[in-house]
């Protein structure tokens, strides 16, 4: 990152970094994802949308019922950039 895109930037990318860090093992471990997606795949047909994990779910479920800018604002707020 340059000098410039740091002052415009870094306080935001800081600040997704660290949310995004945390969120690492809060969800589905890798085992049990891998195990559910074999499990999808095998279906005949294969659904084309399957949410794995529970966040996952969540997220699918607001995309269904939230506005877009509602949408804006959770992205905003899970990305820890909403001030």
């Amino acid at each position: 990152m340059t000098a410039e895109q740091r002052e415009l930037y870094g306080d935001s990318f800081a600040a997704f970094s660290a949310t995004f860090n945390s969120m690492q093992s809060s969800g589905l471990d890798a085992t049990a994802a891998a195990a559910r997606v074999i499990q999808v795949a095998q279906q005949q047909p294969a659904p084309i949308r399957v949410p794995i994990g529970s966040d996952a779910e969540q997220l699918l479920k607001a995309v269904h019922e939230y506005t877009d800018e509602e949408l804006d604002a959770l992205r905003m707020r899970v990305a820890g950039l909403d001030t």
